[in-house]
């Protein structure tokens, strides 16, 4: 959401030797209307990315688990929808969230849930209608209560660094070796000469 998130694993991650893949980092600001428009706007100006991997914090209810988790399930508070993202790879523990339009701060408000953010739904919808696999990696950061937003910005870095990034990254980029199929551009002929195919 902010520079000050994202410029950690920024240096993180330069050290990490990667042959034939870029990472491209994009800021989306906060609050879901800017997720679904700079996704959108970085789809359309730049190469559509082979995976995304969406880092950013959330509330909690409790505050009884603040390790990181993959989300696996969302349900959207202003449209009561809920969406199931796929699980390409897991990288860490898989958990549910709810998706608000604003910010929370009643425990009431989430449900049966134990973590809420603002984008959660968006990422998964912009990503599906593009068809371009992704992973949703939240770090509850700050229990739901009448002061959730005011944030220590300092502390809110520290808790997004403190998760393993370069294993991260290893790992999706194991699985985008895999699922990369390479052909050459006679293999691309003969398949086409075989099959009827739209390219």
């Amino acid at each position: 959401a902010l520079p000050i998130e994202i410029n950690p694993i920024k240096d993180i991650l330069k050290n990490i030797k990667i042959n034939n893949f870029k990472i491209s980092f994009l800021t989306t600001w906060v609050w879901n209307l800017n997720v679904v428009y700079s996704l959108k706007e970085y789809f359309d100006k730049k190469q559509k990315p082979d995976f995304i991997l969406n880092i950013w914090t959330c509330w909690t209810k409790t505050g009884k688990d603040i390790s990181h988790f993959q989300v696996c399930r969302i349900k959207n508070l202003s449209n009561n929808k809920e969406s199931i993202p796929p699980v390409y790879l897991k990288l860490a523990r898989l958990d549910e969230i709810l998706c608000s339009d604003n910010v929370i701060f009643n425990w009431d408000d989430l449900k049966s849930f134990e973590y809420v953010d603002m984008e959660s739904y968006w990422i998964d919808f912009i990503c599906s209608k593009e068809k371009i696999p992704f992973l949703l990696l939240k770090k509850p950061f700050d229990i739901v209560w009448n002061n959730s937003k005011n944030l220590d910005l300092k502390d809110l870095q520290k808790s997004i660094i403190s998760i393993e990034f370069e294993e991260i990254i290893k790992l999706i980029l194991e699985y985008l070796e895999k699922n990369t199929p390479i052909f050459s551009n006679l293999e691309m002929e003969k398949k086409k000469k075989k099959y009827l195919l739209t390219f």
